[in-house]
């Protein structure tokens, strides 16, 4: 069946047949959610370890700019930021072009609890990959980041709606 024909069936709407390989990327996609999922186990406070990871390879940033990079929430990454400041992990400032806004930034101990958690993902990572030739291991991080970049590069604005389909 070639892309672009519609599959019917008496009681499923019509949709657009998908290309086999587009098919068999969603399925890997799905588990590749799974696993992140089990990743993020590893380090106890995956969330607010997004947050504190974003705030360390932006620097000092706005919790706009925080939140775009994170893909989350202005309301969610504000409560978490304030949570890490509590902790002494970030901290903030005033920012001068905006009083309204401040600024975030990531304190000495930010920086370490976020570079001890990276460090157990990737010894976990090591553990699991160990029988992985390094250069498959090369070809996937590749793979992946060209795939996040073709993913986050459309804006969704672009993409088709289910009601312009």
């Amino acid at each position: 069946m070639s892309a672009g024909l519609l599959v019917t069936s008496p009681t499923a709407p019509a949709v657009p047949a998908v290309n086999p390989s587009t098919e068999e990327l969603l399925t890997a996609v799905r588990s590749l959610f799974a696993c992140t999922r089990r990743m993020r186990t590893w380090i106890g406070d995956a969330g607010a370890a997004t947050v504190l990871g974003a705030v360390a390879d932006l620097g000092e940033s706005r919790v706009s700019a925080i939140a775009s990079a994170v893909h989350m929430d202005m309301s969610t990454v504000s409560r978490t930021l304030t949570a890490l400041c509590k902790e002494g992990l970030v901290a903030t400032r005033p920012d001068e072009a905006d009083l309204r806004s401040h600024l975030t930034r990531c304190t000495p101990a930010g920086i370490e609890r976020i570079a001890d958690r990276r460090a157990r993902i990737a010894e976990q990572l090591d553990v699991r990959l160990a029988d992985w030739d390094t250069d498959d291991v090369a070809q996937l991080s590749r793979l992946l980041n060209r795939f996040v970049d073709s993913v986050l590069s459309t804006p969704a604005t672009d993409l088709p709606s289910e009601e312009n389909a």
